[in-house]
């Protein structure tokens, strides 16, 4: 294989004139074997790079004839020979290269072999359209892939070793050194041709290596890490990872790798750590208390690639919320210790919601746990119906005291009287907070009749009824809603 990299004969070269053979005389055994001999030392010319002392218009006559006449399998299987015998002359070249030499030697024979290999081509481009189709034979430019296969990239000195430099590339280049993507790429799309009409010399000589030493790799990384990082640090390594397999995948790899290459890192770093990066010092708990919604996120994400893992998340989540509620249960149950518990159960409610909007992407399943957990301490305590009415009492007198009027702040007080009806939808005995409610909105009442409060407004207490009627209906707030109709007469009378 000359290394010019050229088709172009020298000054010096033998001119080849070939004279196409008559059509109409038989071509007998010895008038095909001169055929075929001229024909095979034009391919040796072709091989050695002296194409342009050719006439491509004559050879193809020539292999033209030879089939027309019936000598198909003669020019087949000598071609086939030439072909074998070139490719075991660049086999034998490319074995003594140096390792460091080996990987760009091989792309140059490659390319070189493919450009020789499209020339033989189209002089038998009849053959193939004919003699090959007929007695179904490999076509001529996929019987040279094969040939070249079989004495090249799988040469004995040289098939391992060309594994063993891509192995070695990529290895480096996982621990940040700069490698010539570009030979790498080239040598892969090699394998993938080889395999001509499938990818199994790719996946043999290449992939399935190349697997196997990424989940050893990330094998041990996985397990350096979940020893020495805490887990937001650790969640930022598995995403810069994935980022990276996913570009070699891009720049180089075949598109058939992507999904079993990610699948590996999948399984050996989050999959296999998952439940210590949930249950860890620095997992969700930890997370949940510091409110650290962009690595909650991140977890998400990652994890959401293997869902079985979220199951996980899920359950530390409905962990964390119940012993947060268990906490607070246990506090006094006084009527100033009752505020104190509503106010601090409506700042775990938002905690908890902005968590699983923001952070869990508001998933379905997520908030069906939020759900779960949140109604299991909401009706842990008994008196829960009884403080939060408390709480709504003190918030609408608290309201009165401070002289403000409903409409100078409308959207705060709604909004707090939205979280109330939050917890309130969590409550089992909502009759019991229906009760409650009826008695202190009766005593409301009555001091603003007796005292003529002016700074009283009804209207609050209008908001309030309308919110229940719409999460439990008229009946529900019937009796609630009488009471004001008759205040709002009487006061009409007093007027």
């Amino acid at each position: 294989m000359p290394k010019n990299g050229g088709m172009q004969g020298g000054m010096g070269s033998k001119k080849y004139v070939i004279k196409p053979f008559r059509s109409h005389t038989q071509m007998g055994t010895k008038d095909a074997e001169q055929t075929w001999t001229v024909l095979k030392d034009a391919i040796t010319e072709i091989f050695n790079s002296n194409a342009s002392a050719l006439s491509f218009e004559e050879l193809y006559r020539n292999a033209y004839n030879l089939v027309l006449h019936k000598h198909g399998e003669l020019l087949y299987v000598g071609v086939q020979r030439e072909v074998e015998k070139q490719l075991k002359k660049t086999g034998a070249d490319l074995a003594r290269s140096s390792d460091p030499s080996l990987l760009e030697n091989l792309v140059f024979a490659w390319d070189y072999h493919c450009m020789t290999l499209t020339m033989v081509k189209d002089i038998l481009m009849y053959m193939d359209r004919t003699y090959v189709q007929q007695k179904k034979k490999v076509p001529i430019y996929d019987m040279g892939l094969e040939k070249f296969r079989d004495e090249v990239a799988r040469h004995p000195k040289i098939r391992d070793r060309v594994k063993k430099l891509l192995l070695n590339s990529i290895h480096k280049e996982r621990n940040g050194e700069k490698i010539d993507r570009e030979i790498i790429r080239k040598i892969l799309n090699m394998e993938v041709k080889l395999g001509v009409n499938s990818i199994q010399v790719y996946q043999e000589d290449f992939e399935a290596h190349f697997l196997h030493e990424t989940k050893q790799y990330y094998y041990m990384e996985g397990n350096r890490n979940i020893d020495s990082l805490t887990c937001p640090e650790y969640l930022l390594e598995v995403e810069r990872r994935l980022v990276e397999e996913n570009a070699r995948s891009q720049n180089y790899l075949d598109s058939s790798s992507e999904k079993a290459l990610l699948n590996i890192v999948e399984e050996q770093l989050i999959v296999t750590h998952h439940k210590t990066l949930v249950q860890g010092k620095t997992g969700c708990f930890y997370m949940f208390r510091n409110e650290r919604l962009t690595d909650l996120r991140r977890m998400f994400k990652l994890f959401s690639r293997v869902p079985t893992t979220l199951l996980e998340v899920r359950a530390a989540l409905v962990r964390y919320i119940k012993e947060d509620g268990e906490a607070l249960v246990k506090k006094e149950n006084e009527d100033r210790a009752a505020l104190r518990f509503v106010r601090a159960l409506l700042v775990q409610q938002e905690q908890y919601e902005k968590i699983v909007s923001e952070a869990f992407q508001g998933d379905k399943e997520f908030k069906k746990a939020l759900k779960e957990a949140f109604e299991h301490v909401v009706n842990m305590n008994d008196k829960v119906p009884h403080f939060l009415s408390l709480f709504v009492d003190d918030l609408m007198r608290e309201r009165v005291k401070k002289k403000g009027d409903v409409g100078n702040d409308v959207t705060s007080f709604d909004e707090i009287l939205d979280k109330v009806i939050t917890v309130f939808r969590h409550i089992q005995d909502k009759d019991i907070f229906e009760s409650y409610y009826k008695e202190l909105l009766a005593k409301r009442l009555l001091q603003k009749k007796r005292n003529f409060d002016s700074d009283y407004s009804i209207e609050m207490e209008e908001r309030m009824i309308s919110k229940l009627k719409v999460e439990c209906g008229q009946q529900f707030t019937s009796k609630l809603e009488h009471m004001i109709n008759d205040m709002n007469i009487s006061a009409d009378l007093m007027v």
